[in-house]
């Protein structure tokens, strides 16, 4: 569009170059001053005019990698086989035979080819970070591969980044982005954003890390507000499946599913709390603030001070080596996760995704930080990587939080009170235990102990692994009346029936046997 004051270029639909109506609040929109005073008429031959042969632009809704063209696009530049493409002046990119755009306009990344990539930055980066840090940077420069990653494993874990406040989470996930051509950015909250602006932002970008800060406040409301976004809801993802679908405006059936391109990291103060489903496809890493002292905080100040300009060669660099990087992952993946099982982390899909970060890390020394990075502090990460496999598995092996919270209450009130006093429906020695839930939750109450919502310990308690779960709703003939104080101590009740549920009784085999 044209104006003796101006000019801009911009696209215009079908629908908007189909009727005058829709045409004349495009132009003003796109150029002030600029209006269509034509007829429906008019346009048309105008239109006719101006769309004879025309070239056809294929185009993407999203910002990053197109696994159907094979080609990274962004705002102002698009990397096609390792070849960084400038856009034209048409707006668009030639890579080959075929011409791409993208017609997100956000996140903006920004890419640097006029600068050579040099890791000057390592060894304070090293210093300051340590090992936890070439674990992350390795997790991260994954991402850009994701999509290609997913083709050959059918996966991508997230990583949960965990330390309390101060402990430098925020200053290395900016310096991050600045690697990856974005300033100023953290990540995003999904407990203040909208569901639709939760799933706008997985799905606007390709091949790039989606970060979700301070998600743990739901964690901790005790269950009595409905959280609006569940860790549960992520697990498509990590296979890179659609994780949201909605209904298009039309006649027919149709839907929008598009499938999750990118890779999730949660940073928060504490540990997510997500079912055994969510935790092993997690990578978890925590960080303290011990051994901050001014020497690291003048160190951190003076990576912060890394220009973007100069920063974003980073991802540059990474991008226009894809195909080494992704032969070396290649190469080493299935032998790295052969040795995890050899170790004795057997969980397979627990030591697919630490194995996965170390071939990443055998990556970064040869392709990106060869020359600069030492050969203990590859093998410090991956002792590392070890440790935390070996921690995830153990904590699988465990109680969910609240059921830990809900037995812990449930054993301290069943020893707390009188000998005739009994939560447990059976008899104190037989291999499994019957309790009612309503019944412990009125004692709790009465002993102001706090108890997760009774709606969803419903649900957790079934994969209890103390008190293994049995039945649920059984009837069990009772003399206890463990909510009321006063019938329990009346000997001459008459039974009743209870509906409980049924677990097994851990401690059976302590139990001291009765003589014959």
């Amino acid at each position: 569009l044209q104006s003796p004051w101006g000019e801009t270029k911009t696209t215009f639909t079908a629908e908007h170059m189909a009727s005058r109506s829709k045409f004349k609040p495009r132009v003003m929109s796109v150029l002030s001053g600029a209006m269509w005073t034509g007829s429906d008429q008019q346009l048309e031959t105008f239109i006719k005019r101006k769309t004879e042969k025309l070239r056809e632009v294929k185009t993407i809704d999203f910002i990053g990698y197109s696994k159907d063209y094979q080609a990274y696009i962004f705002d102002q530049y698009a990397v096609h086989n390792g070849q960084v493409i400038h856009k034209n002046e048409h707006d668009f990119f030639k890579t080959g035979k075929k011409e791409l755009k993208s017609l997100a306009n956000s996140p903006v990344i920004t890419l640097n080819p006029k600068k050579e990539f040099s890791p000057s930055w390592w060894k304070d980066f090293y210093t300051l970070n340590g090992a936890n840090g070439l674990i992350i940077l390795a997790w991260w420069t994954g991402t850009y591969f994701a999509e290609q990653i997913r083709a050959l494993n059918s996966s991508y874990p997230f990583f949960e980044f965990v330390g309390q406040a101060g402990a430098g989470k925020s200053t290395l996930l900016e310096l991050l982005w600045k690697f990856s051509g974005r300033e100023a950015y953290e990540g995003f909250d999904p407990n203040k954003s909208t569901s639709v602006a939760i799933y706008r932002n997985f799905a606007q970008a390709s091949n790039m890390p989606i970060v979700l800060i301070e998600g743990d406040r739901n964690d901790q409301n005790g269950g009595t507000q409905k959280a609006k976004f569940s860790w549960d809801e992520l697990k498509d993802a990590f296979n890179g499946r659609a994780i949201r679908s909605k209904g298009l405006k039309t006649a027919g059936n149709e839907t929008y599913e598009p499938p999750f391109r990118g890779a999730i990291m949660i940073s928060q103060n504490t540990p997510i709390q997500a079912s055994e489903a969510i935790l092993s496809r997690t990578l978890h890493l925590t960080v303290t603030t011990k051994g901050h002292n001014l020497d690291k905080k003048r160190i951190a100040d003076r990576l912060s001070r890394i220009e973007l300009a100069e920063a974003c060669t980073y991802m540059t660099h990474c991008l226009k080596n894809e195909a080494k990087i992704l032969q070396t992952y290649s190469d080493n993946i299935q032998g790295l996760e052969e040795e995890f099982h050899q170790k004795g982390i057997t969980h397979t899909r627990i030591a697919l995704c630490h194995a996965q970060v170390s071939a990443m890390i055998d990556a970064l020394s040869e392709h990106v930080l060869k020359g600069v990075i030492d050969l203990d502090e590859i093998c410090d990460a991956k002792r590392i990587l070890e440790t935390m496999a070996r921690e995830r598995i153990e904590q699988l092996g465990s109680d969910h939080p609240q059921v830990q919270q809900f037995w812990d209450a449930f054993e301290y009130m069943n020893v707390s009170r009188n000998a005739s006093f009994s939560l447990n429906h059976h008899d104190q020695d037989a291999q499994s235990i019957a309790i009612n839930l309503n019944e412990v939750y009125k004692v709790a109450a009465r002993n102001y102990q706090s108890l997760p919502d009774i709606n969803e310990m419903r649900t957790l308690l079934r994969s209890s692994r103390r008190y293994k779960f049995i039945d649920m709703n059984k009837p069990v003939k009772s003399k206890n009346f463990p909510a009321d104080d006063v019938k329990n101590a009346t000997s001459d009740i008459r039974e009743r029936v209870v509906k409980c549920w049924l677990f097994t009784n851990p401690y059976f085999n302590q139990q001291p046997k009765k003589p014959k």
